[in-house]
């Protein structure tokens, strides 16, 4: 799958399903038809939270929780490869999966350091 779409993973403490929906329907809007999949019920300039598009484009939201907080603590995100990583902020968020905002600040470093990501003030770091 990642060979056939151009994938944008959105992550932060807050702001990921929003900043998803806004590059999804400026994806739409432009003609792209991207595939999306979106952590909510209801977006109206979507139609859906999902969607199988024609484009190149895969747009998905990008969780910093465990996979299985039980059995494998593995960051969400880290399962993800997209070509652009989105994070909209990083706050101290999940103390039961992260001890302390170091631990956490290095599950998103772990994640920026997969693939290009652009930061909430629009700078890229590699």
């Amino acid at each position: 799958m990642k060979d056939v779409f151009e994938g944008i993973s959105v992550a932060g403490s807050h702001g990921k399903t929003t900043t998803s929906a806004m590059i999804a329907t400026i994806l739409k809007e432009n003609k792209q038809d991207p595939t999306f999949l979106i952590g909510t019920g209801d977006i109206p300039s979507l139609g859906s939270s999902g969607h199988f598009g024609k484009g190149k484009y895969f747009v998905a939201e990008a969780d910093e929780y465990a996979t299985e907080p039980k059995y494998d603590k593995t960051p969400k995100f880290l399962w993800q490869h997209p070509q652009i990583g989105v994070i909209t902020n990083i706050e101290f968020d999940h103390p039961d999966l992260y001890s302390s905002m170091e631990q956490l600040r290095e599950a998103f470093l772990n994640f920026a350091k997969k693939h290009q990501v652009i930061g909430s003030s629009g700078s890229r770091y590699r």
